[in-house]
């Protein structure tokens, strides 16, 4: 019912415009001048989710023979060329393209096939990109033992299996000269076993039920106690091997679509591995949240609400499928299940980056910012009250009261973000909405908007929107007679506030009810409207209704909690 409401919203808004994302940041280094003696240094570890299993290229990647390949650590350990670590992007190191990325800093000569020694060493000079994640890692791979991979290819040791070794990822720190200025990883997924529950699911008729799968994870929750201490010591060997660096550690995806694939994963299967995988998120999170307790500066990116609707078996999957039997880059060309199975595709890839870019933003924020937000937010709450929502219409919808939503983001990319704050004016019965920016030394507002005052009337909503010229926060209102859509955002580098209303209006000398078309408030006919509304048209929506929509709550109390809960943190003086 959810889903079929949010459809059919985003559906009105379709006609009304026809008709009318572990990562660690030095605070100081981040914006450094890319000529300094001391480069930029970015280090990415952990398993296979950050590795980039199953997206081909790997480095190491070519046409040779598989006996030269085996040799190469990034094959062995399937790092890819399309990884999230090698999408990632540091303010200030985008390169005179603006468009560099970790993947254009990876440290090694192999890295750089096609660029001159001039270009090299002037890339490497500025910034330095360590890739030690690989597939199949557990916590002791990253700090006390090598990691065995098994190889079994055809002219390769008689095609007999053989053992490579991984270096322990620690000692990636042992060769780095200089201060360490980010660390990314995801780990624990392997400690805990996913890949043979995710296996039991294949392997294992869905007409036999889920027993043998409950036994395997209540199996992995009996043992949890061991896991989460090898969890957070590795994260503390890492604080300490990189003592200047923030650490972001990045969660997992739910892994099946809800309704299950027929044979294959039965629905009570998907629910009970997607279950267990937000529960397990939730446990790295608190250890997470106790290594910052402890003076830790590390910070957590859950990526669960990106992917949702994207699982594997979905109709758009940023996670591969079970796939039975082997790829042409496996390790072993024997294998039964691919280790590509149930991995992020490309697609995921790209997703996983746009969350921990996002977190690097916000700690990219110049000092200052976020003390000058965090009062902008609490004068909020001081004279509009605490986030509420309030089911006793009064005559109304049900809606959001008091601090109604609260978010960070970076309009234009520039590693300066700015503030989204909405609140509930009791004595004029409205939502009021303001986006604030910061020029390095105060916050500046940038836009103020009553366009929500019709709450009780109508559908009231904000969508953070990307269309062909950027992202942009949608304010909108539909009902009543009226629809109403200011994109507020970056055009053209310029803060840009645009508007598209229509108003049902009685002619008398019709004697009809007929529309009003306006754009910037100014009225045009119904042709241009047509014409201009159109190309604003968003290609992504990510949508929060304050009014009429109460399986809303949870989803913006999360989001100004956990906005909110990052401003204390990081803006106390």
């Amino acid at each position: 019912m959810k889903n079929n409401r949010k459809r059919l919203f985003l559906i009105m808004i379709s006609l009304f415009v026809a008709v009318i994302i572990v990562i660690s940041v030095n605070h100081q280094t981040v914006y450094a001048d890319p000529e300094a003696d001391d480069p930029m240094i970015v280090v990415s570890m952990g398993d296979s989710y950050s590795s980039g299993e199953g997206i081909e290229p790997f480095y190491g990647q070519d046409n040779s023979p598989y006996k030269y390949k085996t040799g190469r650590n990034d094959w062995v350990a399937h790092r890819s060329v399309k990884s999230w670590p090698s999408k990632l992007v540091i303010p200030g190191y985008e390169g005179e393209s603006g468009s560099n990325t970790m993947g254009d800093y990876k440290y090694g000569l192999d890295a750089y096939p096609n660029k001159d020694a001039h270009t090299l060493q002037s890339l490497l000079n500025n910034c330095e990109f360590y890739f030690v994640a690989a597939s199949g890692a557990i916590t002791d791979n990253i700090n006390s033992k090598e990691q065995e991979k098994t190889i079994r290819q055809s002219g390769v040791n008689d095609h007999k299996k053989f053992n490579r070794s991984l270096p322990i990822q620690l000692d990636v720190f042992n060769r780095i000269n200089g201060t360490v200025d980010f660390v990314t990883l995801t780990i624990g997924g392997n400690d805990i076993d996913f890949a043979n529950i995710i296996a039991t699911c294949a392997t294992k008729s869905t007409y036999l039920g889920s027993h043998r799968l409950e036994k395997d994870i209540k199996k992995l929750w009996d043992n949890f106690g061991t896991t989460k201490n090898k969890i957070k010591q590795t994260y503390k060997d890492i604080a300490k091997a990189a003592p200047e660096a923030n650490i972001i550690v990045a969660d997992y995806p739910q892994l099946l679509d809800p309704s299950g694939k027929g044979f294959v994963i039965s629905k009570k299967e998907a629910e009970i591995v997607n279950k267990n995988v937000s529960l397990f998120n939730d446990e790295l999170e608190k250890i997470v949240n106790e290594c910052r307790e402890e003076g830790i500066k590390i910070y957590f990116v859950d990526v669960e609400d990106k992917f949702h609707g994207h699982e594997a078996y979905s109709d758009v999957p940023w996670i591969n499928k079970i796939i039975l039997g082997h790829e042409k880059e496996e390790l072993d060309d024997k294998a039964v299940k691919s280790s590509y199975s149930v991995h992020p595709n490309e697609k995921g890839a790209e997703a996983y980056a746009e969350c921990v870019n996002e977190m690097i933003r916000k700690i990219s924020v110049p000092e200052g910012a976020y003390a000058a937000y965090l009062e902008i937010v609490e004068k909020c709450i001081d004279e509009y009250g605490e986030p509420r929502y309030d089911e006793d219409q009064n005559g109304g919808w049900p809606h959001f009261t008091g601090l109604s939503f609260l978010k960070l983001i970076d309009f234009n990319e520039d590693g300066i973000e700015e503030l989204i704050v909405v609140y509930f004016d009791k004595t004029k019965m409205y939502h009021y909405g303001q986006i604030w920016g910061y020029d390095g030394k105060k916050p500046v507002l940038l836009q103020e908007n009553d366009i929500l005052k019709r709450m009780n009337f109508g559908e009231v909503y904000l969508d953070l929107s990307t269309n062909q010229f950027g992202t942009f926060l949608v304010s909108g209102y539909l009902g009543d007679g009226h629809q109403s859509m200011v994109y507020s955002g970056y055009f053209d580098s310029e803060w840009t506030n645009k508007t598209f209303s229509m108003h049902q209006q009685y002619n008398e000398a019709t004697q009809k009810t007929e529309p009003l078309y306006f754009i910037d408030e100014k009225q045009v006919d119904e042709e241009k409207y047509k014409e201009e509304s159109a190309s604003w048209l968003s290609e992504e929506h990510d949508i929060y209704m304050l009014t009429n929509a109460p399986e809303e709550k949870d989803k913006i109390e999360k989001v100004i909690n956990d906005n909110l809960e990052f401003l204390r943190e990081n803006g106390r003086q």
